[in-house]
């Protein structure tokens, strides 16, 4: 059985404009700062980033490997005993035989209260294998041996703007973020998935969450847990070189972000202008 009890991060000296807490994450996620999800929407769609933040036109459908990955998080914050006790177990009539949410299931789940999380037969039997993986590493015993805080959230200014990060876990000496992936193999095949997704990004805005926190310059590490059997695990950081490219991407899309509300425009801006259409060598071949 893991009970995790962490004291509270520090202040070693923040900024003015930092401010670090440990409100929940549904009033996290209704303050007015830029998150780095923010900014990947962003960077993907203009448009679904005006409709989903700015006219409050929400987007979202329920997505059970979307739920599946709030489980990890929710084990290691609460600790074992606690989060059996406040998970909502579905009964039988919105299981599949298998153990998986059915779709009248997957119906019901999505009615459920923001902060409810659902565990299924199915997905208990996967979690269990993976967090019996992720303590088996000598990193992750590490990591939650000197973890001095974890959940707490951070509004900080960076290069003139407004920011805020949600931080999984945090040592003296690093930020740690849990991941799940769906690669068999993720200290081989991570890479790609976690480019497509920006965790570049994040490490980048997190770097510089701790850094307005008062703390010396670090990377922040990933611990990535594979949610297909047999369930491989890792804990990684991204090269120096990438986060240097997540930063000056952070720093272009909320510079881009501040033009786009002054001027309130939403469109890609290569959509201003006739262009030739982008065809792909391969659709050229046999035409």
């Amino acid at each position: 059985m893991i009970d995790l009890q962490f004291p509270k991060l520090v202040n070693a000296g923040f900024r003015s404009t930092t401010e670090v807490c440990h409100t929940d994450a549904e009033k996290y996620h209704r303050w007015p700062e830029i998150s780095c999800s923010q900014l990947k929407l962003l960077s993907k769609s203009p448009l679904k980033y005006y409709h989903r933040y700015r006219a409050g036109n929400s987007d979202h459908t329920f997505s059970p490997a979307l739920m599946y990955g709030t489980l990890l998080h929710a084990y290691f914050e609460l600790g074992e005993s606690q989060f059996y006790k406040e998970a909502t177990r579905p009964d039988g009539e919105h299981l599949t035989k298998s153990g998986a949410l059915s779709v009248k299931g997957q119906k019901w789940a999505a009615e459920l209260d923001k902060g409810a999380f659902v565990l299924t037969p199915d997905d208990e039997k996967k979690l269990k294998c993976q967090v019996k993986r992720l303590l088996e590493l000598e990193p992750v015993q590490q990591i939650l041996a000197a973890t001095v805080d974890r959940e707490f959230n951070v509004r900080f200014d960076w290069n003139g703007h407004r920011c805020r990060s949600r931080v999984d876990g945090a040592t003296e000496k690093f930020f740690y973020d849990w991941k799940t992936t769906r690669v068999e193999n993720p200290l081989e095949e991570f890479a790609r998935h976690a480019v497509d997704l920006g965790y570049h990004m994040q490490s980048a805005m997190y770097e510089a969450a701790r850094l307005a926190m008062g703390h010396e310059r670090s990377r922040m590490v990933f611990i990535v847990t594979s949610t297909v059997f047999p369930y491989e695990c890792c804990c990684v950081r991204m090269p120096h070189e990438l986060i240097e490219q997540g930063r000056q991407k952070c720093l272009q899309l909320l510079d881009e972000l501040s033009s786009r509300i002054e001027w309130d425009f939403w469109h890609r801006y290569q959509t201003q202008e006739i262009s030739e259409l982008r065809v792909p060598a391969y659709l050229m071949k046999g035409i």
